[in-house]
């Protein structure tokens, strides 16, 4: 039936298919695979799977279907074998028939649409592919695709898919390659805009979400002009990928996000696909995640999960319980909701993935449910789930999945079992003929050993593997070994080593067109180098990655490299050339319109004039200007660093107290009305800081703090902690836990210093660096001291002193040994042992009103606020979707 009717004599005169495919199989050795199941429900059919080379076939068809139609035609023609006269002898577009008669011969099938169709087949598999995950195969689809099809707008779309898959295996240059060709010859219309959003995923995976928006805002505006909506979803998806990473994460790229993710929504639902536009509704909803807005996750995840359960769509309502589940687990991580709640949540999902036999997706619901296992005190069984899943992405040969499994796998194991989990996959990828993954595992040993201290042992591994690495001889493996020895030398402190290993590597990643990769390396380079207190090798380190970007034509992330060079420079005492450079990486973000880039030159304007020239006035202009750039770019986040500028000229200056506060407090108000967490944070923790340096300037001059600058700073600075915890940034909460430990000190409250320190420490022992572990055991030395606990005091410090040896913090080193030192004094006098212990102090009298109270007011004020107008938004988008469903059982009623 799939040829069309046909004579009976041209039925009878041809051969059974299945002996065609027989003998085709037996001759060419063409591989078959089974469908799922026929259009019509029936069984699963046989069908051809096209080799990459379409072996004895032009355009990849199958031989047995080319028997079958040269019999067809050869029955329909009258069964004789035609003798096809000389082209010189025949006019165009005619033939003479047997008999010679000079009537045009029967039509022949069009090999160009048959090819076409093939090819589009062929696209299809391949987004079936990367779906599954299987990248390699993808790829070989989509260029066999490529090269049948004819229209640029299709090969356009096989870039695309090209490209995705070259990402998933980090070949960047080679997608660059790609792409530039394209955009050199296709850069208008549809086609131009399907390369574009290729070019964004590049950008995207490279590290460029500036770029990336900026690509993605065009490719929107061109599939408007076209009236491609599906073009549209996807310029899009790109926005909302460009912003949840542009500038941190900050508040100015999620807005922009969630105003695409929005717009997206209102797109499938014109085109009325439920399973898009359940899609969409978890996409705003990771947005609101992002923008830490628990209450319209939660709700939009619940309307995606309804509205698969509608319509039926067991995948989308797999997908959407999974996301809930997440959202569920992020509320339990801030003591919002029960983690129960989200393990009923992520276990439906797993079942769902996994009766549809959905590997990927089962994957990432098991690592949900481990993650909501985890929060709830359950580490076993989080480990039984991360522990399948890796047995999962094993068997379907996903690298990027498997490592990502791996480093799950890696927090919850102890070092040694993290490590024989690594080693047991380079093994698997060895046999199975993966050097870049063997490699990947191996290097992520030897940085398991580092973190744990074992350095000899990472010195081994490193060395097996960079040895194993040229064995292989593949450029990106041999990049990741050097880079793995250039750390190890820099653990046992080999700088020189270091340095040379460093900068073979940042060769190779170079010759591989991993741009940021190399830039990585530069930046650890110069980390080393100021480690190491060689400020001359570590401005070439910087100068180096300016290079890199400079080669790259990344004029943005040069500049951005510039302005740390000037930071750099200024250490070593060149004040007026670091002060140029600055305003030359100005210049070049003005030139680029780069408002972004402006601001935070301004800014490095301001601190290098601070810092270093003690300008103090030129400094607040410059942070004036900072703040006008960032005002404008309605980027509340900037304006709060901006404004911190400006209250430490102050300070510098010596203007009152007040004055320097009502600065810095205007920063929260900015940031709570804007709804920036993340900049509610910082504005915070910026206010404590104020008032800590403030009340430093008075202690150390023997001074008393004067009013109750230090009861806001104590109030503020708790206020800061717990919005961090609120944002689970357990590193910056450690910060502010660390500095409300220093300002009990000088209140004199010794318990609450030591509480605060002691919550310090438990948050920086997961850390993967000992500097802030160090710095909280030295507090709780000095909390101890305040108490006379002097033996717990020098046990304290004894082990902050033997971590700042092995970083080398000479400073901070001898502040403990000070302490050891008064500790050993006053157990030595060995008081009675029956003397009478001080009674407990009574706790100090807290004022009730101040700075802090005002701050909280004008949060709450604008909380309330920003949930009713969230509340309404969120109404209405959830409104349309009812009223949408509404209409459709309306239709399909009538």
């Amino acid at each position: 039936s799939r040829f069309g009717s046909r004579s009976r004599a041209a039925g009878a005169a041809m051969p059974r298919i299945s002996q065609l495919k027989k003998k085709d199989e037996e001759e060419e050795d063409v591989d078959f695979e089974v469908s799922s199941a026929g259009s019509d429900g029936g069984p699963p059919r046989l069908r051809p799977h096209v080799p990459s080379s379409g072996r004895g076939v032009p355009g990849g068809r199958p031989r047995w279907q080319l028997l079958v139609d040269a019999r067809r035609n050869a029955s329909e023609g009258g069964g004789g074998k035609k003798e096809k006269a000389p082209a010189s002898a025949q006019p165009k577009g005619r033939c003479e028939d047997d008999k010679g008669t000079g009537e045009a011969a029967p039509r022949q099938p069009d090999r160009r649409v048959e090819e076409e169709e093939e090819a589009a087949s062929m696209l299809s598999r391949a987004e079936t592919q990367i779906a599954d995950g299987r990248h390699q195969e993808a790829l070989r689809l989509a260029r066999a695709a490529w090269g049948l099809f004819s229209d640029q707008v299709n090969e356009a779309r096989a870039v695309k898919l090209i490209v995705k898959a070259l990402l998933a295996d980090d070949k960047f240059g080679e997608a660059r390659k790609l792409v530039e060709g394209h955009l050199a010859s296709k850069d208008t219309g549809r086609a131009g805009a399907i390369v574009g959003l290729a070019n964004a995923q590049i950008q995207l995976a490279m590290g460029r979400p500036s770029e990336a928006m900026k690509i993605g805002e065009r490719s929107r505006t061109a599939f408007k002009d076209l009236q491609d909506e599906a073009g549209l979803a996807e310029a899009l998806d790109v926005i909302i990928a460009a912003g949840k990473t542009l500038d941190g994460g900050s508040a100015l790229g999620t807005t922009r996000a969630l105003r695409a993710a929005e717009e997206a929504l209102e797109v499938w639902r014109r085109g009325e696909d439920a399973a898009k536009e359940a899609d969409a509704l978890l996409a705003l909803a990771k947005v609101h995640l992002e923008r830490y807005e628990y209450e319209d996750a939660f709700a939009f995840t619940g309307a995606a999960v309804e509205l698969c359960r509608q319509k039926n769509s067991e995948k989308g309502e797999a997908a959407a319980l999974r996301d809930l589940a997440a959202v569920v687990a992020a509320l339990a991580e801030v003591g919002r909701e029960d983690a129960d709640t989200a393990v009923h949540y992520a276990k439906d999902a797993v079942e769902l993935f996994r009766c549809l036999g959905d590997r990927l997706g089962e994957i990432s619901a098991r690592l949900v449910l481990a993650s909501a296992f985890q929060t709830d005190g359950m580490s076993s069984l989080a480990l039984e789930q991360v522990q399948a899943s890796l047995s999962m992405a094993r068997e379907l040969g996903n690298r990027k999945q498997t490592l990502a499994v791996l480093e799950r796998l890696a927090k919850l194991h102890s070092p040694e079992r993290a490590i024989a989990a690594l080693q047991e996959e380079a093994k698997l990828a060895k046999a199975g003929d993966d050097p870049l993954m063997e490699l990947t595992a191996l290097s992520r040993v030897t940085d398991i050993q580092i973190m744990s201290g074992k350095v000899d042992e990472a010195q081994t591994s490193a060395t097996s593997l960079l040895e194993r690495a040229q064995a292989i001889g593949e450029k990106r493996g041999q990049a990741i070994a050097r880079q793995a020895v250039a750390e190890t030398h820099r653990a046992a402190k080999k700088y020189e080593e270091a340095f040379h290993e460093a900068s073979r590597s940042y060769a190779l990643f170079l010759e591989v067109g991993d741009i940021r990769a190399a830039a990585s390396i530069s930046q650890n380079a110069a980390n080393w180098s100021e480690e190491a207190d060689d400020f001359e090798r570590a401005l070439e380190a910087c100068t180096q990655e300016q290079k890199a970007f400079q080669t790259a034509g990344w004029k943005d992330a040069e500049a951005m490299a510039m302005l740390c060079a000037s930071e750099r420079i200024a250490k070593i005492s060149c004040v007026r050339e670091a002060l140029s450079m600055a305003k030359k990486a100005l210049k070049m973000c003005q030139d680029l319109q780069d408002q972004l880039g402006e601001g935070n030159a301004w800014l490095c304007i301001a601190s290098l004039e601070l810092c270093h020239a003690h300008d103090y006035k030129d400094s607040m202009k410059s942070a004036s200007k900072a703040l006008k750039v960032f005002k404008s770019l309605g980027h509340a986040f900037g304006q709060a660093r901006a404004l911190k500028a400006t209250a430490d000229a102050l300070m510098a200056q010596a203007f009152p107290n007040g004055a320097v506060i009502n600065t810095i407090s205007e920063a929260v108000k900015i940031c709570a009305e804007a709804g920036d967490r993340k900049g509610e944070a910082f504005a915070l923790f910026a206010i404590a800081d104020v008032h800590n340096n403030l009340i430093l300037e008075e202690t150390d001059c023997g001074l008393t703090p004067e009013g109750d600058i230090l009861e806001d700073a104590l109030n503020i600075t708790l206020l800061s902690a717990s919005a961090y915890e609120g944002l689970r940034d357990t590193r910056s909460q450690a910060s502010a836990l660390l500095q409300l430990s220093a300002l009990y000190l000088v209140d004199g409250d010794g318990d609450a210093a030591l509480q605060a320190a002691k919550e310090s420490k438990e948050l920086a022992e997961k850390f993967d660096d000992i500097a802030p572990e160090a710095g909280a055991r030295l507090a709780i030395a000095r909390a101890h001291m305040l108490r006379e606990s002097w033996k717990d005091a020098k046990e304290a410090a004894e082990d902050a002193h033997s971590m700042y040896g092995d970083m080398g913090a000479e400073t901070d080193e001898e502040d403990a040994n000070e302490i050891i030192r008064k500790a050993k004094l006053y157990i030595d006098r060995k008081r009675g042992p029956n003397k009478k212990k001080n009674d407990a102090k009574k706790p100090k009298k807290r004022s009730e009103k101040g700075l802090w109270t005002t701050v909280v007011e004008q949060m709450e004020k604008a909380k309330t606020a920003e949930r009713a107008a969230s509340e309404k938004r969120r109404e209405t988008l959830l409104q349309l979707s009812g009223t949408q469903q509404q209409q459709q059982q309306q239709q399909q009623q009538q």
